[in-house]
């Protein structure tokens, strides 16, 4: 008898070829939110050495720890801060320097006389260039030698340093009086 032939089992089928193995850190590359992560980060580091701080600032950020070190630090830009307010001075009486010029004077011997004084005001340089530009200031004046008792005046400085003129017209008892003033008040408004 004759031996039936045997065929052999049909082979099993092939299994999928494996996929081709990527190392670990050129599979974090691949991902899109990864490398935008590290895109920002780079460009805030390079966006801070390039600032224009002072040299005392870089040797403190340079050995400060990098933004990956403190966890919960903030890598927002520091917010802008105003400038701070220029320090004005306030002018006062000590500012300032009353000097009477006198432009008139008429004498009647025993009768007295009659003088027109011209008010010159004199103001520290070191403060007249520190008062606030917004401010107008009032002076008040206290003028002695008229025959009728004192004279009670004011003028105003102005931002820009310039004032009034005042002029103050004196009947004197005699004509050897001479007129005194003095600052009693200064007022910025």
């Amino acid at each position: 008898m004759e031996e039936p032939t045997q065929t052999p089992p049909p082979a099993p089928p092939a299994p999928p070829p494996a996929p081709p193995t990527t190392p670990g850190w050129q599979r974090w590359v691949k991902n899109p939110i990864v490398t935008a992560a590290v895109a920002l980060f780079v460009g805030i580091g390079i966006g801070a050495n390039t600032s224009t701080a002072d040299p005392t600032e870089e040797a403190v950020a340079s050995t400060s720890p990098s933004p990956t070190e403190a966890p919960g630090m903030s890598l927002a830009p520091p917010e802008p801060t105003e400038p701070p307010e220029p320090d004005y001075t306030n002018l006062t009486r000590d500012d300032l320097e009353l000097t009477l010029k006198t432009t008139e004077s008429s004498c009647f011997g025993s009768a007295g006389g009659l003088q027109t004084v011209q008010i010159e005001v004199g103001i520290d340089g070191t403060v007249a260039d520190n008062l606030d530009p917004d401010v107008q200031w009032d002076v008040t004046y206290r003028l002695t030698g008229d025959e009728n008792g004192p004279i009670i005046g004011t003028f105003s400085i102005y931002p820009d340093g310039q004032y009034d003129v005042n002029e103050e017209f004196l009947s004197t008892p005699t004509c050897a009086t001479k007129p005194a003033i003095a600052i009693t008040q200064v007022d910025g408004f």
